[in-house]
């Protein structure tokens, strides 16, 4: 490793040592299944100092003591990528359908987010269970938020992957999550 240049995955391994940590229990309404989303890019050389920066005010996940975790995402589309077009169009109710695998713990959730006209995404989820139904099965039984009504999952099939590693920050005694992804790959 150059010390110019060092490992983001180790520089934020450093940088989140003072954070208290924080279960999958005490999550509680952080688990966010309706919220406001917002998205920025930061360069990773940034990173260190924005976690020790947020340390007071924010507590991390921690499962097993492990506070990094990855997570691979399939994303189901039309073969036209309907989906991807409807978001890129700014259609104000828009979907993504998706497979999201926890790496470390092996369990695996079929997702349905809606994007409301209203700045709101809503989520719905269904842990896929092995030797169960197909996803687009799964999806078909399911209809989450009304997703088969404009798409039919039997039109769907996986149209990207994305790989990541993530670490999640919650606020205290405010219903507030930041996730920051590291090592993207699609």
């Amino acid at each position: 490793m150059n010390p110019a240049n060092p490992d983001p995955v180790l520089a934020v391994a450093a940088a989140t040592q003072n954070f208290e940590p924080v279960t999958l229990e005490e999550l509680g309404a952080a688990a966010l299944m309706d919220r406001v989303d917002r998205k920025f890019l930061v360069p990773s050389a940034q990173l260190p100092n924005i976690l020790r920066a947020l340390s007071a005010d924010y507590r991390i996940l921690d499962v097993n003591s492990q506070q990094l975790f990855n997570y691979r995402t399939s994303y189901f589309d039309t073969p036209e990528l309907t989906l991807y077009h409807a978001h890129h169009s700014g259609r104000a109710r828009r979907y993504k359908v998706r497979v999201r695998s926890y790496s470390d713990t092996e369990a695996g959730y079929l997702e349905v987010k809606l994007k409301t006209g209203r700045d709101r995404t809503l989520k719905e989820r269904v842990r896929l269970a092995d030797g169960g139904l197909a996803p687009m099965e799964q999806l078909a039984r399911e209809a989450f938020l009304g997703v088969t009504d404009s798409v039919p999952a039997s039109s769907m099939r996986e149209a990207m992957v994305a790989e990541f590693t993530r670490l999640t920050l919650v606020r205290r005694g405010i219903a507030e999550r930041i996730t920051f992804d590291l090592m993207l790959t699609f």
